[in-house]
């Protein structure tokens, strides 16, 4: 336990709590700070019923949350070790899941291209890998690590509950930022995938190094921007948003293992179908300028892909092309990353629980109750001994 931690952690406490209290009943036996403001709490909950009509039913605080239980949590500083575990972590998800969706990523690219299919699904299948390890490792490392630094730098800047006020912009500037990082670590390998997928080099090698003779590596980065902010917005807030939903849907999923896993699982395919749709243009985009040749601009490419569409829906459908096979691949891998993602977390020693310190000032404490419970065993057993010699 960090001593330099204890201050700060004890001014998080709520202002409102009442004088700690023991539960003896809880499993296990620990320490409750009850909040004052439930204390002559009652409702009165009406329910109707088949036959008998409505009845009321007086419901009293025993029947309502009354403590803050667990402690104070507060994440650690962030070492240099931590973010590179992080973004191994984000890497090794991402390259997983790209690779076992790369099929359907070559189908999506193909057609994007104007190609028919053919017999080698999983051609180009490294060149996948690589580029979703650069991507994950980017995107997951940079947001997992300015979640941890910029509530701390809002806290120096405008006091101890700026990261509480400023919660909402925090999130959504290490999204931005996470974006950012992961475009210029993956623009080079997403281009070369995409060569490769269509069979314009042989191989991921080949492909870099003709995009490099072209001095076009980083050509795509505007477009892989456009296609993966688009997606990674939409993804986190279809996935908090439908998770919150189910959950108030279904209550018992945040009891019961299994429901709430078919929950994650819901909103992670929810998530997914979203960010497809939102950055599916931009992706086609990417994948003709990857293929275009040399000098080739994004305008070029957008260019290119709206040739000979006439009216509103042929364009749609020019922009849009690929797009089922891309719902589905987006679908699963968004689904998989996100359950995948807390596995790699806990093999690389960079979970929520090792990153976080909690005071919990009982915790270590023998209870009052317990240690009455210890002398009037010992009383009983010092008079049953008693007893013994007497008679």
């Amino acid at each position: 336990r960090d001593a330099s931690l204890v201050g700060p952690l004890l001014s998080l406490l709520p202002p409102d709590l009442g004088a700690p209290t023991y539960d003896r009943y809880a499993d296990p036996p620990r320490h409750r700070f009850p909040y004052a403001k439930y204390a002559t709490l009652e409702e009165v909950e009406k329910k109707a019923v088949p036959f008998f009509g409505a009845f009321e039913r007086e419901r009293g605080i025993d029947a309502l949350p009354t403590a803050v239980t667990g402690g104070v949590r507060r994440d650690l500083p962030l070492t240099p070790d931590l973010a590179l575990r992080l973004a191994l972590a984000g890497g090794a998800c991402a390259a997983t899941t790209r690779a076992l969706t790369s099929p359907l990523d070559r189908r999506k690219t193909r057609a994007q291209a104007s190609l028919g299919g053919d017999d080698d699904d999983w051609a180009g299948v490294d060149a996948s890998a690589v580029a979703g390890f650069t991507l994950g490792a980017g995107s997951f490392g940079t947001y997992e690590a300015l979640r941890r630094v910029l509530p701390r730098a809002a806290e120096a800047a405008a006091g101890a509950d700026a990261a509480l006020r400023f919660e909402a912009p925090i999130l959504l500037a290490a999204s931005v930022a996470s974006v950012v990082v992961s475009v210029a670590c993956a623009a080079p390998f997403e281009s070369a995938r995409a060569r490769v997928m269509t069979g314009t080099a042989a191989n991921l090698g080949d492909a870099l190094e003709s995009l490099a003779a072209e001095g076009g590596l980083w050509s795509g980065a505007p477009a892989l921007f456009g296609r993966e902010l688009p997606f990674t917005v939409a993804k986190f807030a279809v996935y908090a948003s439908a998770q919150s939903f189910l959950l108030a849907l279904v209550p018992a999923a945040r009891e019961r293992p299994l429901v709430g896993l078919g929950v994650s699982l819901s909103a992670g395919v929810l998530a997914g179908l979203a960010g497809a749709c939102a950055s599916q243009p931009a992706d086609t985009v990417m994948t003709r300028l990857a293929v275009g040749g040399e000098g080739e601009t994004v305008r070029d490419a957008v260019d290119a892909v709206l040739r000979g569409a006439d009216g509103p829906g042929a364009m749609a459908k020019a922009l849009w092309a690929g797009l089922p096979q891309r719902c589905l691949a987006m679908a699963v891998l968004v689904t998989a990353q996100f359950l995948l993602f807390d596995s790699m977390r806990a093999v690389l020693a960079v979970s929520p629980k090792d990153l976080s310190v909690v005071l919990d000032v009982f915790q270590d404490r023998i209870s009052y109750y317990e240690g009455w419970d210890e002398i009037s065993q010992q009383w009983e057993e010092a008079i049953s001994e008693l007893g013994d010699l007497v008679s």
